[in-house]
């Protein structure tokens, strides 16, 4: 979210991996790579933000782009499953990691879908955002606008 948000420059950042250190983290004066665009965005902009509140941006951003996704497309849980069955089929070789050919369960995912949404602050049942968390990003009048449109999970 955060690389979509910000002005880098999509071929060099976010630098993660690195083949010079030891366990492949990339570094720079002392930062890691995940942080490069924080310490970016801090020194264009000039804001004293901390890490915790820049991760906060892109949350709120995030939850941001799912209300708007469920007002206007009519995004949900049953079109976040939609690609189930595609990855129902099993793999084409076999997964290096494992040695075997392997497929999608879909109680598995189903399960690891509830856990997301739960972990969001959004509905498991429907992948909507809640009221709870929307007012916890800031968000009040954005779920004001999806309870208006009887898009916000009881």
């Amino acid at each position: 979210m955060l690389k979509d948000s910000l002005t880098a420059d999509d071929q060099t950042y976010p630098r993660i991996y690195s083949k010079h250190t030891p366990d492949h983290l990339a570094r720079a004066d002392g930062m890691l790579g995940p942080e490069f665009e924080y310490h970016m965005f801090r020194h264009a902009t000039g804001m004293q933000l901390s890490a915790l509140e820049f991760q906060g941006l892109a949350e709120r951003v995030f939850n941001l782009e799912r209300a708007l996704q469920v007002r206007n497309w009519g995004r949900s849980r049953q079109v976040d499953e939609m690609v189930i069955p595609y990855f129902e089929q099993q793999e084409n070789v076999a997964n290096p990691l494992v040695g075997e050919r392997m497929a999608l369960d879909r109680a598995q995912f189903g399960a690891l879908l509830d856990a997301y949404y739960t972990l969001r602050g959004w509905d498991p049942a429907s992948g909507w955002p809640t009221r709870a968390r929307l007012e916890a990003l800031g968000l009040r009048d954005v779920a004001d606008a999806l309870a208006s449109a009887g898009l916000l999970p009881a």
